[in-house]
Parts: structure tokens; C-alpha cells; sequence
């Protein structure tokens, strides 16, 4: 997620059948209701906020966007623009529970990522609280909660391939040795988003027992 207009033409664009075979090798996978891929999108945090329907099981929806012209940061005071192909604009939603822990989910999330990521060999990452994820002192990413009456949403911006000369900024395939699918990164991410979201409190409850056991399980 960069303040910049580039675009990444070249790459493979994100495929939901691809990421439902990865989701699938994972115990989220029946976690997942349904999960949204767009071309482009203003914000797929505000999609999900405002237009998407909350799964009535208890479930996560889930939206990906290939590019968002209005993404922004923490309590709205930057607008990003994200630049087509290349990296994640991934959102998760679930119905909001009174008990969760709210104002740890962020830092939780972010937690999670860095956790994921260190089981698969990338072992340089770090949380800049309270919502960044950075490598050698660059930014790789960033995480945004949002609630909005029932609706509970965890936003995640990722830096997958270089958009750019932005000195301030790296990308994933920077410091992992192989080449990198965005579906199977994009499970990886949903994998850590449920976890985290669970730990909160927001799990799919006793329906979906499974949900509190998923971290390190998207191969």
C-alpha cells in the first residue's frame, strides 16, 4: 500500500479458484462463507462496512480488491491509492460480538501476520504498533480495524512485489527466496486474520470449533 500511482502489469492477477484450492489445505477454509474478488474497488474495508451481507451462520466474508482508488490509512487521515496487481487489499468481515476484545485486534492481527510469515522462512518482520509491519526498517504493510454497527472488518494492505522506488517501502518478494503466488499469500493472510480474529473473541463460535486451531496450517 503506497501513496503512489504506479501500476503492475506483468503480474498474475488473483484467481478465486486458485485461492479456494489453497483455502482448502487450511482450517479455515469451512470458516469462510464467501469470499469476493474485484477488480477494482474504492475500499474493500468500506465494501464490506457498508454494501456486503454479514454471513447469518456466524462465518467470514471475505473481499479482495486487484487495486483500491480510495484505501487509507489509520482513523482516515491519509488516502492511499493502490496500485493495480502485484500486492493484497484483502478485508474480512464478521458479525461484531459485544465480548470481543476490540481494541487489541489490531495490534493482534498484525501479531499474527508476523507469526505466519516467520513459519515459512521469512523471519525479519516486525509490528511498529499499532497497526504497521515492517521489514529492515522498511514498511511492508499495514492493518486497519474498522466496526460500524453489527459489522466488524480487519483490513490489510501488503507490499507482495516492488510498485516503485520508494526507498521507504519493500515488498515480500524481497526477502522470500521463492516466487511467490499471490492466492497462496492471500490464504496465508485470511489463515492469520481468522486466528487473530478468534483470539479476540470473534470466532465462528461453537459451530466452527476448529477456527481457534488454524495458525501455521496454509500450506
Amino acid at each position: 500500500m503506497k501513496p503512489a500511482q504506479e501500476t503492475n502489469d506483468g503480474f498474475a492477477p488473483l484467481d478465486e479458484m486458485s485461492l479456494w484450492i489453497y483455502l482448502g489445505r487450511t482450517k479455515v477454509s469451512h470458516c469462510v462463507a464467501a469470499v469476493e474478488l474485484f477488480d477494482e474497488l474504492a475500499s474493500a474495508n468500506d465494501y464490506l462496512l457498508h454494501e456486503a451481507d454479514i454471513p447469518a451462520d456466524g462465518r467470514f466474508r471475505v473481499c479482495l480488491a486487484e487495486s483500491q482508488t480510495a484505501g487509507r490509512g489509520r482513523l482516515g487521515r491519509r488516502v492511499w491509492h493502490s496500485p493495480k496487481n502485484g500486492n493484497l487489499y484483502l478485508s474480512v468481515l464478521r458479525h461484531a460480538v459485544e465480548s470481543a476484545q476490540f481494541m487489541q485486534l489490531t495490534l493482534t492481527v498484525a501479531v499474527e501476520i508476523v507469526r505466519m510469515f516467520a513459519e515459512r522462512g521469512v523471519r525479519e518482520l516486525e509490528v511498529k504498533p499499532p497497526n504497521d509491519i515492517f521489514c529492515r526498517g522498511k514498511k511492508l504493510g499495514g492493518v486497519l480495524v474498522e466496526s460500524k454497527g453489527n459489522r466488524i472488518v480487519v483490513g490489510l494492505g501488503l507490499n507482495v512485489y516492488p510498485t516503485g522506488s520508494d526507498g521507504a517501502w519493500t515488498s515480500l518478494s524481497e526477502m522470500h527466496e521463492e516466487e511467490l503466488d499471490r492466492n497462496q499469500v492471500a490464504a496465508w493472510m485470511i489463515t492469520a486474520i481468522v486466528y487473530a480474529m478468534d483470539k479476540a473473541g470473534l470466532g465462528a463460535g461453537s459451530s466452527f470449533p476448529e477456527c481457534g486451531a488454524i495458525r501455521g496450517d496454509a500450506d
